[in-house]
């Protein structure tokens, strides 16, 4: 059994390619990675937002390496249209635009849910909106 997705919307996800070079942040007074990205693909995916409240996106995760913010929302996406596509989505790639709306999201983290059987047939994304180091 596949189970579906409820409203489905069309993202363009951008597979990272390679660390093309590292500048010199002035500010930070530390190197930043430019990142170069393949060609935008269309997938189908659900999109959930955080429902906690307008400022959930101010919520902030606090450990030993500092502070991180968590998502402010996730999509899922069928694997087997993935498997379609011959793509595999992992942290830092890029999410350019939702249902027309053009974006700039990163892929923060990556989970497999809803197992049936013995495998799962869904992917969580989580995004965010500042680039990943």
């Amino acid at each position: 059994m596949n189970p579906g997705l409820i409203h489905p919307v069309v993202i363009k996800v951008k597979k990272r390619d390679q660390v093309l070079d590292q500048v010199l942040n002035s500010r930070a007074r530390e190197p930043v990675q430019r990142a170069k990205f393949k060609p935008a693909v269309e997938v189908l995916a659900q999109i959930k937002f955080d429902t906690q409240g307008r400022q959930s996106w101010k919520r902030m995760a606090i450990s030993s390496m500092g502070d991180a913010e968590l998502s402010s929302l996730y999509f899922v996406i069928k694997k087997m249209d993935l498997a379609r596509l011959c793509l595999t989505l992992e942290k830092g790639d890029r999410v350019s635009e939702v249902d027309g709306e053009a974006v700039k999201l990163y892929i923060t983290e990556v989970n497999r849910v809803a197992h049936y059987g013995r495998t799962s047939t869904l992917l969580r994304i989580d995004c965010r909106d500042l680039s990943p180091n």
